[in-house]
């Protein structure tokens, strides 16, 4: 039976020596080695489409049960465990809070090698189309000192029946977005996560696996230590951005930082539209909180909120800037106060991919 905790989430980190990552990687060079540049002409964006399958690691937290409760009846969720055990005891726990998983092989994926983290949203691979708009699959390297979620996007695109291309250097989800006409965002800490590699080394591997063609480096918040762009933009299609405000910190470092981001992209990219949603403070511990890290499925979006009354101003705004910029679509909520505090939102508990 799975236990739950008070805290939202249990997260393991198993920090492997060399050698052993060096094992790893020299068994299954499958998932760990680069591949040939895309022989697609060019490149585009897929990341802005709502997801239509998605893969998911389980987390004993009731956040990451309504999250799964959220996801599973409105796409193709695919879970990922580390053994039988574990997949009849996430079926036992899941019904217990009405959610009956479905015993189809092709719900689950079944791994020796279980990823050290809940993390997928982050080192799952991006989505992209070539010019004839068929799906092609981006996995980037990740921590050496998690093989095996760096392992993961290639396994799931192997799930999937296709194929990842993977660059010579680090990049995930959470340092790097492409939105229309080759037009990339960046973290500026993508730079020195790449150890050893020089920025034209960067901008050269983007521009050939992931069709960048104009690449805008923006400044992430003194408050998130990752470097992080899904807490403060997010690309959402005909070179409309949503960039978080941060008016409510009382902090014009801050402000600053955020106005000069908008600067960027709106000098980088002709008839750009920005649409500003202000953000909650940071959490006493110092955790950001973002509505930018909601999650799109076709017909809904999942929106983070936070608990605390002096939010409700706020979080009222981010649900109507939402709801007019997503017409169509219905809005769900869902509190993250617990999940932020273990490093977990929407996007980051989820990886995907559309039709």
């Amino acid at each position: 039976m799975m236990k739950t905790t008070a805290i939202s989430v249990l997260i393991l980190t198993v920090l492997l020596s060399p050698v052993a990552r060096a094992d790893i990687v020299d068994e299954h060079p499958e998932w760990f080695g680069i591949t040939e540049v895309p022989s697609s002409e060019s490149l585009s964006s897929a990341s802005m489409e709502p997801l239509t399958r998605a893969f998911m690691v389980p987390a004993q937290s009731q956040g990451w049960a309504d999250m799964l409760s959220f996801v599973y009846d409105r796409i193709d969720t695919i879970l990922v465990v580390g053994s039988e055990e574990e997949k009849d005891d996430l079926v036992e726990w899941m019904l217990g809070r009405g959610v009956e998983l479905s015993p189809d092989e092709s719900r689950w994926m079944i791994v020796d090698e279980a990823p050290e983290t809940a993390f997928i949203g982050d080192w799952g691979a991006i989505p992209l189309r070539d010019q004839n708009g068929k799906l092609v699959m981006l996995d980037g390297k990740y921590f050496q000192i998690r093989p095996h979620d760096d392992a993961m996007g290639s396994r799931m695109v192997e799930k999937l029946g296709s194929f990842a291309h993977r660059p010579p250097i680090f990049v995930t989800g959470a340092y790097f977005q492409n939105s229309d006409d080759g037009v990339c965002l960046v973290s500026h800490k993508l730079y020195s996560i790449n150890v050893g590699i020089g920025n034209q080394e960067i901008f050269h591997a983007l521009e050939e696996y992931a069709g960048c063609s104009t690449i805008i480096q923006l400044q992430t918040l003194e408050q998130d230590g990752e470097g992080r762009l899904d807490f403060i933009v997010r690309a959402i299609g005909q070179n409309r951005f949503i960039l978080a405000g941060t008016k409510f910190w009382g902090d014009s470092k801050s402000e600053t930082t955020m106005a000069n981001n908008k600067a960027m992209i709106l000098d980088a990219v002709e008839d750009a539209e920005i649409i500003e949603i202000d953000i909650p403070n940071p959490s006493e511990t110092g955790a950001v909180r973002s509505y930018l890290t909601y999650l799109e499925v076709p017909g809904a979006l999942l929106i983070p909120i936070f608990e605390p009354l002096e939010f409700e101003f706020e979080q009222d705004q981010a649900l109507v800037s939402l709801g007019s910029l997503y017409p169509e679509y219905s809005l769900h909520t869902i509190p993250c106060d617990g999940l932020v505090e273990v490093d977990l939102w929407p996007s980051r508990m989820v990886a995907g991919v559309p039709d």
